[in-house]
């Protein structure tokens, strides 16, 4: 299932969260995790817009936050995004999927 989420771009207070489920629906301990990243690239675009590291909000109900900053989404349109987590054990599980649609303020020039 896709996760769409959408702002304005210039808005302040734009921090991603994400609450990460197993495949049985059931919240994803995060326990075990050594790095967790979101990884976000522009639509037609080639290679990464940026990587940034998320922090644990939860560890217990799979709770995480991306801090954004001022650069991460200064232009409109759409991005792909993908949250990958590095277990201590170095093995790696990637939650992708997910739409970020930044648009213009009003007055709208599209």
């Amino acid at each position: 299932m896709t996760t769409k989420i959408e702002f304005i771009k210039g808005d302040k207070l734009n921090d991603l969260f994400f609450q990460l489920q197993d495949v049985n629906g059931d919240n994803l301990s995060l326990a075990s995790m050594d790095v967790i990243k979101l990884n976000v690239q522009k639509s037609n675009t080639t290679g990464l817009k940026f990587a940034g590291v998320c922090t644990i909000e939860d560890e217990v109900t799979g709770e995480i936050k991306y801090q954004t900053t001022a650069t991460d989404f200064d232009e409109i349109g759409i991005y792909n995004a993908e949250i990958e987590l590095t277990y201590l054990d170095g093995q790696i599980a990637t939650f992708s999927d997910i739409k970020i649609i930044v648009k213009s303020d009003l007055p709208s020039t599209i």
